[in-house]
């Protein structure tokens, strides 16, 4: 960050360590006599002997805002804030890892000098290949559980997710504004619908324990032998045949 603003451009580190175009940042230098008071001598505060550009847009965010968008104003600044913090604490990171590689480089010509010695010599590029992963996985292995290591990725992370918070936040913001659900209300209504499918699970569960499966298992298998006793009851039933009486009273009414 201090050999941002070294040499005669100070842009040019700057806009080398954020990837925007030089052009752009050039433009917005030399319109910075248009700003107001506060804000020119933020962007310009960089030409003072051991002042940054970092330093200088960091003043500049912490400009007090104004108008009837002031809060829209710092959440906007305050975002902003969070993404510098989550670059330096990438470009740290990136330092920790290219350490790494550096180690597992060093490990590599250990490695391939022992075979030398051995009059031997990786005879394809898939052992060449091999003893740079088991070099790198080495070199990984000894980085990964020291301090530096671990409180960079922790701060890269912490970082990251405090971005992410701040745009949730924002973008909240827009659709409480646009009459539209938020994150959270959705998250709420998720919730809800969670504890009532939970809800009738337990009550599912609760009456399989009670037997009431049981017992209408029970009353279908009593009416299968209830149908089969009154079918079977049916069939055995002979057809009665009219007595001689009988017929001779109905041929006399006739």
């Amino acid at each position: 960050t201090a050999n941002l603003g070294a040499g005669k451009d100070p842009w040019a580190g700057f806009a080398t360590f954020w990837g925007m175009p030089l052009d752009n940042w050039r433009r917005v230098y030399s319109a910075c006599s248009t700003l107001p008071g506060d804000m020119e001598k933020a962007m310009r505060g960089f030409t003072v002997a051991g002042e940054t550009p970092e330093t200088a847009i960091n003043r500049l965010m912490a400009t007090p805002s104004l108008g009837y968008t002031r809060e829209w104003q710092e959440e906007v600044q305050q975002w902003q804030r969070l993404w510098f913090e989550h670059g330096n604490a990438a470009r740290d990171y990136g330092q920790v890892l290219a350490g790494v590689a550096s180690r597992a480089t060093e490990i590599l010509g250990k490695k391939l000098y022992a075979l030398a010695m051995e009059a031997k010599t990786p005879e394809t590029f898939r052992e060449f290949y091999n003893l740079w992963v088991d070099a790198g996985e080495e070199a990984y292995a000894d980085a990964a559980v020291t301090e530096s290591f671990t409180r960079g990725q922790a701060r890269l992370v912490n970082t990251l997710m405090a971005v992410k918070r701040q745009e949730q936040r924002m973008v909240d913001e827009i659709l409480s504004g646009l009459n539209m659900p938020t994150r959270r209300e959705l998250d709420t209504s998720h919730r809800r619908v969670h504890r009532l499918q939970r809800q009738v699970w337990r009550l599912q569960e609760s009456l399989d324990e009670s037997g009431i499966r049981e017992l209408r298992a029970e009353v279908a298998a009593l009416k299968r032998e209830l149908e089969a006793v009154t079918g079977k009851a049916g069939e055995a039933e002979p057809e009665k045949k009219p007595s001689g009486r009988r017929m001779k009273a109905a041929t006399s009414e006739s």
